[in-house]
């Protein structure tokens, strides 16, 4: 949006509006505006011929032009410095008179805007999981009153800005027991909670970039349950949905990111049949 206006006694004639668009972010093929685009240059100018307001502006007199472009969601990440990424404009407005009866520049103003940065985070569980280095026992499919174990993953990727104090929770739903058995490539390890059933995972900070170009940051856990009589021929929930919030350092702002529960589905495992999902007797 931007916002003239005539701080002069006399009226200005003949004005133009030029504002220049700056930084890779930007996605012009969603651009609106009532203004003339040069793709060439990133411009869009405003004057009598689109804007007939600008043809004359009264003293005292202001207006409004806006601009509508869209944000790219396909930014190239392919090395440590590709983030912090700034969306800039600026615009210049002309007239062909001024009150000092010279021709050229009234005005000029700048704007910079810092973009957000995105975390996405992944929630798996496995009952053979030889690679994560954690051993899991029991009877699968599920069989009743025998006690079998699953590992959880947590899997976090970091796009456009450094961020800070990072957190992972989910709660372990009714019957479903903490094991202890926990691995992680980063510096501190999942927490439980007992008295709120809650797991927790905190990460001071992630640099921008991690997970894309270099491994991501990962948790693994390990749970445990029987199954009773009542859930035969159901699929039993592991790990409540999960939820990520983080400080984004650059933007100076919170962002979040969940995921949905896993359960004995095992939808990550490709080898799982239909008949192994669910409680047997």
């Amino acid at each position: 949006v931007f916002r003239y206006k005539n701080n002069s006694n006399v009226a200005l004639n003949n004005v133009q509006v030029k504002a220049r668009f700056s930084g890779e972010a930007f996605n012009f093929g969603l651009l609106r505006t009532n203004g003339s685009f040069n793709s060439y240059d990133r411009t869009v100018s405003w004057n009598s011929g689109n804007a007939p307001e600008l043809g004359s502006v009264t003293a005292g007199g202001s207006g409004v032009l806006e601009v509508e472009v869209g944000v790219r969601g396909d930014l190239n990440i392919s090395r440590l410095g590709d983030k912090n990424f700034l969306l800039k404009s600026e615009a210049e407005i002309r007239s062909t008179n001024s009150p000092s009866g010279s021709v050229g520049l009234v005005s000029l103003a700048k704007s910079e805007t810092k973009m957000a940065g995105e975390a996405t985070l992944d929630a798996k569980a496995f009952y053979r999981d030889a690679a994560a280095g954690i051993l899991n026992s029991g009877d699968f499919p599920l069989q009743v009153g025998k006690t079998t174990q699953f590992t959880v993953h947590w899997i976090l990727k970091n796009y456009y800005a450094d961020i800070s104090g990072a957190e992972f929770s989910a709660r372990l739903p009714a019957g479903v027991k903490w094991t202890g058995k926990v691995k992680t490539n980063s510096t501190n390890e999942p927490m439980y909670d007992e008295n709120n059933n809650l797991v927790r995972w905190k990460i001071d900070r992630v640099v921008a970039t991690k997970g894309v170009i270099s491994e991501p940051y990962e948790a693994v856990f390990q749970v445990e349950m029987t199954p009773t009589v009542g859930q035969v021929g159901q699929v039993l929930d592991l790990l409540g949905p999960t939820d990520f919030v983080a400080h984004d350092d650059f933007a100076d702002v919170t962002i979040t990111a969940s995921d949905v529960k896993v359960d004995t589905n095992l939808p990550d495992v490709a080898t799982v049949a239909s008949s192994q999902k669910t409680v047997q007797p």
